[in-house]
């Protein structure tokens, strides 16, 4: 569907159940955004030996994410084979996700935490995030402040004037981590997990080989590990605006990307 549409501010979304879908059969959403998810000017990291699947974590993103991007018709059975895997993989761990597809540069994996391509000189290839998130179960409030697809992408949905004119970016992103992100662990374990069914291993064998890495490791390497990670703290975002899909953005950028309010 994305490669008939020519205009790049059409979306494709997917909430999966217990992931705030709406109703319990499979859906898509499509939507024209006149805005830009922040996202698309991340840089990625590749996952472990798959080849064109990358992941993003906090605090580069609000909440971890894969990706997969098609860069070329060659490339199409791949892309959304990965793809495809990603969604039932997801699926038979009974973990929630959602899905947000659009067009974006290329990947990066090298380079700084955030590039913008102010000039448009890069193309624009057909892009899916697909984002593991905390499963919720229940009734949808139909007005309320619902992390799903579009908001995982940085993209926030407003269903009332009050809540449009009170938001502030801290407090979304707080509603995020709080009711959506998953703990670093666990997705750690799920990318793994998720590597070895891409290349048709045993669930647990990257496990292994990561365990068997860090027997290697030395005491004083692995205490400096350990006081790195006590160090990190992530912050919120500061407060950031976009006027349209094209204009500029300050250079003062917070490391967990801008987001966009738009009143239904």
């Amino acid at each position: 569907m994305m490669l008939l549409v020519a205009d790049d501010s059409f979306n494709i979304l997917f909430n999966s159940l217990l992931g705030q879908a709406s109703v319990n059969h499979l859906h898509l959403h499509c939507l024209y955004w006149p805005y830009e998810t922040d996202l698309i000017h991340r840089r990625f990291e590749p996952l472990n030996d798959s080849l064109n699947v990358y992941t993003i974590e906090p605090p580069h993103w609000i909440c971890s994410a894969f990706a997969f991007q098609l860069t070329s018709m060659e490339e199409y059975d791949t892309f959304m084979r990965n793809l495809t895997r990603c969604v039932e993989f997801l699926t038979e761990q009974n973990q929630a996700h959602n899905v947000f597809i659009t067009r974006a540069q290329p990947i990066r994996t090298t380079g700084p935490e955030r590039e913008e391509d102010r000039a448009g000189k890069r193309p624009q290839y057909v892009t899916a995030y697909v984002f593991p998130r905390v499963n919720v179960a229940g009734a949808k409030p139909p007005t309320s402040f619902n992390p799903a697809a579009c908001e995982l992408a940085g993209c926030l949905m407003s269903y009332t004037i009050r809540f449009f004119e009170s938001a502030s970016e801290q407090s979304a992103v707080r509603i995020i981590e709080e009711e959506a992100q998953l703990p670093s662990d666990v997705f750690h374990k799920l990318a793994l997990n998720f590597s070895d069914s891409l290349s048709n291993r045993p669930l647990g064998t990257s496990h292994c080989s990561r365990n068997n890495l860090l027997e290697e490791l030395t005491s004083p390497e692995i205490d400096e590990l350990r006081d790195t990670f006590q160090m990190f703290t992530p912050h919120s975002p500061n407060v950031g605006t976009r006027t349209h899909r094209s204009a500029s953005v300050d250079k003062d950028i917070s490391s967990r990307g801008k987001i966009s309010f738009a009143c239904e």
